[in-house]
């Protein structure tokens, strides 16, 4: 019995020996297998938790100098908010996780658009836009039929459901910030599944067959990638990261957590906010621009400076786990470090700009006017101290613009009404004289327009953007022009008889206001701002001599300043003057357009000395690292001589004393000025009627050393078409707050009461 049991236990031990010598055999030979036969298989998998991640930069503040302090105000900075972004591996049932979220973030949605009111046409095109990216041409949406809020909530609820049931990538970033050639150059490659748009290229690997070859053939524009690593980005594998939605609030954020879904997460988000936008306030909005939702710099200095302002984008190359986060026990290497965005110092001053806003906002109210712009320069370095335009808008809020409100319309403003058809139904306009209308809507019988009177156009900076006839302030230019050219001089007669007939009586020079005085010097042609004097003046100088004058004060080119969408004017060359009235009326700001700034800068250069300067309101950049770049003061060149300057600056300071310009008479301070009323052509007719003017003013002071230029324009008012009425008692309540603000001693010897 024992030698059996012994037997027995033998046999069980030599089966066990067998059983461990053959695990151990396949163990070793699957070690085998996989680290040798297989090591560039699983070398690759391991390489899948490899991935490069962006490095967002930091955009550059916006800044002015608080004074003599030199410390700087926060004109523009940046906030945090939140992103919700889903990883749809972990998520089991996107329909239910998409009918949860959706309704949360269609609250906030709205939430962000209270300035639309009950007004559903503004909240619904905003909603569209922000939800499900619905745009139209350069913004403006109401041409377009906008869907119903349900259909809205559906259309946003089955977008969130489609991104996060997307189990594969189909975009991945490979680069940004290339230069154009480098994308044209990679669309020529043709590749499958690479795509270009504005200054990055993007992979969709879904579409792409060869990774391994597509790699290859980018490489040469990829140098930070390893060939390895570019056909890893290149190769189809798990989506772990789907964007749903930016700009979520704290509360809306917090809601969403509770929901307790796995797969959703957030990430902080750096916004713009700009400050001192108070209520129906609007500080220097159109200087500033705004970023919008899709993070794009939109008007003003956001986009003209936008490189400066935004940085560069960096790239990190990281250990990831299977769910995107970088592995803190790995090591990360920095393919390319991100730059952080420089800050813009401007040269507004931060009080001058904000009286200014207040001050032109009650005249444009006061003159039933549509709108108003003042800008203000300062002579010798031609750096920009204010720039003002109402109506404005909240960079904050920049969908308020479409605000609507109810106006009554009785029936003769019915009349006035037209309706325009077109294949997506009828647009209103209410017109006011032939060329001047407002857009209005119709809803439930009653009638609603923008609430500030211009919609989108708000955005737009009109004294760099818009031209206009200057109509007499330019009569500054053209005396200035007559008496360097040695064709007049102060004490010059001229016989003003009557209207002139030129063009053999097809055209007729008035003088606006159909009077006429007999011997005059050009000291009173300009201060009695006659038209039929400066006839006189043009004919003078003859087509060649005037153009280049009007050339080196510079109309007919842009300034380029530091701001977007700048306009040249309209100065046509004068071998293209085919009449003596082309010749004529431009002595008096007729048949020639320029921009406010343009006209601010061409005064500046006749206060001076006769020098035209640069404009500029960038005053210093700091780069991230502290490296400071300020503007220096730019000599463009010399127009009139000195002498001339000082011939002109008493001439309108005359002007101001005794002359028209006289409303802007200061007590205790000389100004030179000249007023300007200017009609407003539409279809190359002069407009007629209420609301058919533009009233200007442009001046300066003190006469000993001017500090500052002001031009102000006031257009389309309706309770006086004058400049001096409208424009130049403006002048002086700005020139008093100027010579107060910059403790300036009078200059006028004042009589005792």
């Amino acid at each position: 019995m024992r030698k059996i049991t012994k037997t027995i236990n033998t046999n069980r031990i030599t089966i066990l020996k067998w059983f461990f010598v053959i695990f151990f055999i396949i163990i070793a030979g699957r070690l085998f297998q996989l680290q040798i036969l297989e090591y560039d298989t699983y070398s690759s998998y391991a390489k899948q938790r490899i991935t490069n991640k962006i490095i967002q930069a930091k955009r550059g503040r916006i800044l002015l100098k608080e004074g003599e302090s030199g410390k700087f105000f926060e004109l523009v900075s940046n906030v945090s908010l939140n992103l919700l972004f889903a990883d749809p591996l972990l998520i089991e049932n996107p329909d239910d996780v998409a009918k949860k979220i959706a309704p949360l973030l269609f609250e906030a949605a709205k939430n962000q658009h209270k300035a639309c009111g009950e007004n559903e046409r503004c909240l619904q095109t905003k909603l569209e836009t922000q939800l499900i990216g619905k745009t139209s041409k350069d913004g403006a949406k109401d041409e377009e039929e906008t869907l119903s809020e349900e259909e809205l909530k559906n259309i946003f609820t089955a977008k969130i459901t489609t991104k996060i049931a997307k189990k594969e990538r189909d975009f991945v970033l490979l680069k940004i910030g290339l230069l154009k050639e480098i994308l044209l150059t990679v669309q020529d490659l043709r590749l499958s599944g690479i795509y270009t748009k504005e200054d990055y290229i993007y992979a969709n690997p879904l579409e792409i067959i060869n990774p391994r070859e597509s790699a290859e053939r980018l490489l040469p524009y990829l140098s930070e990638y390893s060939l390895d690593n570019l056909e890893f980005s290149l190769t189809k594998r798990p989506n772990r990261y789907v964007k749903i939605q930016n700009k979520i609030d704290f509360e809306t954020a917090e809601a969403i957590k509770k929901l307790s879904i796995k797969g959703l997460g957030f990430i902080k988000e750096h916004w713009r906010n700009y400050s001192e936008q108070d209520g129906e306030n609007y500080y220097a909005s159109q200087v500033l621009g705004f970023i919008d939702h899709e993070n794009r710099a939109v008007y003003g200095i956001e986009k003209s400076m936008d490189d400066t302002l935004r940085g560069k984008t960096g790239v990190i190359h990281a250990d990831v786990d299977v769910s995107g986060r970088t592995l803190a026990s790995r090591s990360s290497t920095i393919i390319e470090e991100a730059e952080n965005g420089s800050d813009i110092v401007l040269t507004i001053d931060h009080v001058i700009q904000n009286t200014i806003e207040k001050f032109l906002k009650k005249q444009v109210l006061e003159s039933n006017a549509a709108s108003g712009e003042i800008v203000i320069q300062e002579p010798k370095t031609g750096k920009i101290i204010a720039m003002a335009t109402f109506p404005g808008y909240n960079p904050n809020k920049y969908g308020e613009v479409y605000e609507q409100e109810e106006i009554y319309l009785n029936q003769e403003d019915l009349k006035n009404v037209y309706e325009q058809k077109n294949k997506e139904g009828s647009r209103y306009f209410l017109y006011y004289n032939p060329g001047y209308r407002i857009e209005i809507f119709k809803k439930n019988e009653k009638w609603f327009t923008y609430k500030n009177k211009v919609g989108i156009r708000a955005y737009r900076n009109p004294i760099v953007s818009d031209i206009y006839e200057p109509g007499s302030v330019f009569k500054a230019m053209a005396m200035a022009t007559a008496i360097d050219a040695k064709e007049v001089n102060p004490n010059t007669i001229y016989r003003d008889t009557g209207p002139l007939e030129v063009d053999n009586g097809d055209y007729t020079i008035h003088n606006s206001n159909h009077k006429y005085y007999g011997s005059v010097t050009m000291k009173e042609v300009l201060s009695l701002s006659l038209n039929t004097g400066m006839a006189f003046v043009a004919k003078k100088l003859g087509p060649s001599t005037l153009y280049e004058y009007l050339s080196n004060f510079g109309f007919g080119e842009r300034t380029n300043i530091e701001l977007s969408d700048e306009e040249k004017g309209k100065l046509t060359y004068h071998r293209r003057w085919l009449s003596e009235s082309d010749l004529i009326t431009k002595a008096f700001g007729q048949g020639i357009a320029a921009t406010p700034l343009q006209m601010v800068n061409a005064l500046s250069a006749i206060a001076n000395g006769g020098i035209l300067m640069q404009p500029y309101i960038v005053d210093t950049i700091i780069s991230a690292d502290g490296k400071i770049s300020e503007t220096k003061p730019q000599i463009i060149r010399r127009v009139i001589s000195d002498s001339t300057s000082k011939i002109m600056t008493a001439m309108l300071v005359n002007s101001v004393e005794t002359g028209v310009a006289n409303p802007a008479m200061i007590e205790k301070h000389y100004v030179a000025g000249k007023t300007g009323t200017s009609q407003i052509a539409t279809g190359g007719v002069y407009e007629k009627g209420d609301g058919s003017t533009i009233a200007s003013f442009g001046g300066y002071g003190p006469i000993n050393d001017p500090q500052f230029t002001i031009l102000i324009k006031i257009n389309r008012p309706r309770k006086s078409p004058w400049g001096a009425i409208e424009a130049a008692p403006l002048f002086k309540k700005i020139a008093e707050f100027m010579f107060n603000h910059y403790h300036i001693p009078p200059d006028k010897s004042v009589p005792d009461s």
